[in-house]
């Protein structure tokens, strides 16, 4: 027995040995030494190590948990669309261009017409209005349309407020204004000015501790918004190719892009102006890290972009579920992650989780949250 002892001995070692290194392989380990004659063990990661930072692990795609997670981490705004609205007031496209034709007796069918041709429909009721002496009813029609009373306020609005301070939006009304105002006499804050800033003067900062409603697209009530033709014409240049364009709302969008985290939420970016001025805002921060890739202490753009798109579950019944996939295809190249909404209000759900989890006294990194409604354009 004492002669077989060394060998059971050698056995044993050879056995634990062998479970260890299969205990490392499982978790990404592997030996790379055992030094005979003594117990003498090194090993390295099977895994490349990420030199990302752990504030910059984004959610899966389709994970709203993950997606809280890094929302909990920062400040961010909200860029809302013409879905934050009250229900039965004419905010929408489709209302408002039906109200504008009835008045400039233009026969229109909105239901053959895409949602892409509504600012050409739109450029062909102003001039028929024009022609019959009527032009400032164009205005007028869509100020009266959007007109709030005290009480229109909006939940999805007050939701947002009540988890950010800072607004950017494509809306013509005061929503988001009325919202804040009912938030604070349920909330007993004190009385804080807003800061409102409209097309085509904005300030390419963002300061987090105060409320702040950014209308992109105009306001009604100032008679200088985004509606017609013309008026994408002139400020989308990069999009329309309008040499006398006023570049001033894409530099703003170039600038949120660039320095912010955005999240869209219930866009189908079916709104080429902006889907295309973000594809060239993309492209051209990349080309700019390309021309600059050997410039000394040059740190490259494009890798710490990843913005969020809050998108419906592609239903591959839906006959336009190639398309989408290509979509979500197209803007996850340009650093947007797209998360899935089982539910239209996950959102808010989700939205009701980070103010519940986010210390109010943590400042985190920045971010941009897009939303608009899918019906409108």
């Amino acid at each position: 027995m004492e002669i077989l002892l060394p060998y059971i001995c050698k056995w044993i070692t050879i056995i634990l040995v062998a479970a260890v290194i299969i205990f490392l392989a499982k978790h990404g380990l592997r030996v790379i030494r055992i030094k005979h004659g003594k117990t003498e063990v090194e090993f390295e990661s099977s895994k490349e190590v990420s030199e990302e930072p752990s504030s910059r692990r984004f959610p899966e795609r389709g994970g709203g948990e993950d997606f809280i997670s890094d929302l909990i981490k920062r400040d961010f705004l909200v860029f809302a669309g013409t879905g934050i609205v009250a229900e039965g007031v004419p905010r929408s496209w489709k209302l408002l261009l039906e109200k504008l034709a009835a008045e400039a007796n233009y026969e229109i069918d909105l239901n053959n017409i895409s949602k892409k041709e509504y600012p050409d429909e739109a450029q062909k009721i102003f001039e028929n209005l024009v022609q019959i002496g009527k032009k400032n009813k164009y205005d007028e029609i869509i100020k009266n349309a959007l007109s709030l009373k005290e009480t229109s306020w909006d939940q999805k609005a007050y939701d947002i407020l009540d988890t950010t301070k800072s607004v950017v939006t494509t809306n013509f009304d005061g929503t988001f204004e009325a919202s804040y105002q009912r938030l604070a006499e349920n909330k007993d804050l004190p009385s804080i000015e807003t800061c409102t800033e409209s097309l085509p003067t904005f300030t390419h900062n963002i300061d987090y501790e105060k409320y702040k409603i950014v209308y992109l697209h105009g306001r009604a009530d100032e008679k200088h918004i985004i509606f017609k033709k013309d008026d994408y014409t002139t400020y989308y240049p990069s999009v329309s190719g309008a040499k006398d364009g006023d570049n001033c709302l894409e530099a703003y969008l170039g600038y949120l892009f660039e320095r912010t985290t955005i999240v869209f939420i219930g866009f189908s970016f079916e709104d080429i102006y902006i889907y295309k001025a973000l594809e060239n805002i993309y492209a051209q921060l990349k080309n700019r890290d390309l021309r600059c890739e050997d410039k000394v202490g040059y740190k490259p753009i494009v890798p710490n972009i990843r913005h969020y798109a809050l998108m419906p579950t592609i239903n591959p019944k839906d006959p336009g579920c190639q398309e989408q996939r290509v979509l979500h295809e197209k803007l996850e190249q340009m650093g947007i992650v797209i998360v899935c909404l089982k539910q239209k209000r996950d959102w808010q759900d989700w939205f009701l989780e980070i103010r519940k989890l986010k210390p109010l006294s943590k400042k985190g990194k920045k971010s941009v949250l897009y939303y608009e409604q899918s019906d409108s354009y």
